[in-house]
């Protein structure tokens, strides 16, 4: 959520590029539209990020799985299935591909280098 700074403009992350910015008064927060290109800077089509982790750091989905599987909380471990298995996008600093990357053997920088 991008909410309004001290002077009344949208508080957004330094280097985020936008097409455009709509304020809400109803929730005090603004709506970003972005172009195709400027949505790369922060999700990408599951498939294409599957496949950068089999080609970058040999990491198949039957591992991810079997990690996901290694999750002893149901309800997270389940959730998180849902999440990678039944999403069309993977978003860049998602808290739980933050979480589950270092397992894996990878960074946050890892993780970002995907996304460039």
């Amino acid at each position: 959520m991008i909410v309004a700074n001290k002077n009344g403009k949208p508080d957004i992350p330094e280097g985020l590029e936008y097409q455009s910015a709509t304020y809400r008064p109803s929730t005090n927060d603004y709506i970003l539209t972005f172009t195709e290109e400027q949505r790369k800077q922060f999700e990408m089509p599951k498939l294409d990020f599957k496949l950068a982790l089999l080609q970058r750091h040999n990491i198949t989905d039957d591992m991810v799985k079997a990690g996901l599987d290694q999750i002893q909380d149901f309800q997270q471990r389940e959730a998180l299935k849902l999440k990678w298995f039944e999403s069309r996008v993977i978003i860049k600093n998602d808290p739980d591909l933050l979480a589950m990357a270092p397992s894996f053997g990878l960074t946050e920088e890892d993780i970002n280098d995907i996304f460039e």
